[in-house]
């Protein structure tokens, strides 16, 4: 008697008895005739056929295994399948059927491999063969060859389980986006030039050359600073606070740094464009970047306005920091450096194992 079942209602089409959300619902004479499909559409209940079409294309892609690995494949998927719906049964967490696929393609891809090594059977299959398979997608085909495996061992299709030990090597040290030297190169040029917005070469120039946070450049501050420019700056402020900057001592101190951060030239340029522009700007705001809101008030600007305003022509403020954190971690002890920049030991370390890319 053929039984539908998909979690909403069962159909009996045999005997005319359908259970309905519980309800046992008898069919007349006439829908008994036609099918309870028609039954389940005609009072709004409509039957899916999803189950069977994902059937089918599963079979499909069995189909397309070489006919000695065929079988442990069907049963794999069978063995999927049952875990699939007991998991469903209790209310647990259940394979979804982009993963059962997933595991097909895997052993597709597989089989191909084992083909050109001129093996035609699971048992032959050994360790070997299986690193060699996973050169690529490594993350993705590993749980289902274990899970394969370990299968076929249970099932006595193997004598042992070449997958057993297989395991993700995991990459030490920063494996994240760096700048290359040549796109460095190009926007120190463009940072050099006068008719470039000097904000945007404050934060580029701060990142690059000296590693500074988003934070460390929109918390970096300047008060009452003596340079040798023509700059009448006058803030009104009602607490003490340190000045952050000296130019005439070619240094700076960012925000979560012990010591002051020397200054290269650019910098000093771009800082000396940045306070020309003040006295128009925000006269009253002791931050050094100054944007259309925060003239209004003397609070910092927002942490997003260092990545917006290199937007359209660099990388982020983060990337250019770690691209210089790379830089220092090759060039420079790690105690040093994480003494220089206000970091962790370990977070220094980080930069230095493994990272050849600087």
């Amino acid at each position: 008697m053929p039984v539908r079942d998909d979690g909403v209602f069962q159909a009996l089409g045999a005997d005319g008895v359908v259970v309905v959300h519980g309800a046992v619902v008898e069919l007349a004479e006439a829908d008994r005739d036609t099918g309870w499909e028609k039954f389940f559409t005609r009072h709004g209940t409509h039957a899916d056929n999803t189950d069977a079409a994902v059937h089918a294309l599963r079979q499909r892609r069995l189909d397309r295994l070489p006919a000695r690995l065929r079988p442990a494949g069907g049963q794999f998927v069978d063995y999927l399948v049952a875990q699939q719906r007991r998991a469903r049964l209790y209310g647990g967490a259940s394979l979804s059927d982009k993963t059962i696929a997933h595991r097909i393609n895997v052993l597709l891809q597989l089989a191909d491999h084992l083909d050109a090594r001129n093996i035609d059977d699971w048992a032959a299959v050994a360790a070997e063969d299986l690193e060699s398979f996973l050169i690529s997608n490594t993350a993705q085909r590993i749980p289902a060859l274990r899970t394969f495996f370990a299968f076929t061992r249970r099932r006595k299709i193997t004598l042992i389980n070449p997958a057993a030990d297989l395991r993700r090597s995991q990459r030490k040290g920063y494996a994240g986006p760096l700048t290359e030297p040549a796109r460095q190169r190009q926007l120190l040029d463009r940072w050099r030039r006068e008719d470039t917005d000097p904000r945007e070469r404050v934060v580029g120039l701060l990142c690059l050359l000296h590693a500074a946070s988003n934070n460390d450049v929109r918390m970096l501050t300047i008060v009452d600073v003596d340079i040798d420019i023509d700059i009448d700056i006058d803030i009104d402020i009602d607490i003490d606070i340190d000045i952050d900057i000296d130019i005439d001592q070619a240094s700076a101190r960012l925000h979560n740094r012990r010591h002051p951060v020397p200054l290269d030239p650019l910098t000093i340029d771009a800082i000396r464009a940045c306070l020309e522009q003040r006295p128009t700007t925000a006269p009253d705001n002791r931050y050094l970047l100054v944007t259309h809101h925060s003239r209004q008030h003397n609070r910092p600007c927002s942490i997003d306005f260092p990545v917006r305003i290199l937007t359209t022509v660099a990388p982020t403020p983060q990337v250019l920091r770690q691209t210089r954190l790379s830089d220092l971690a090759q060039l420079a002890d790690p105690r040093m450096m994480a003494a220089a920049i206000g970091i962790t030991r370990k977070a220094a370390l980080h930069y230095t194992i493994g990272n050849d890319r600087a």
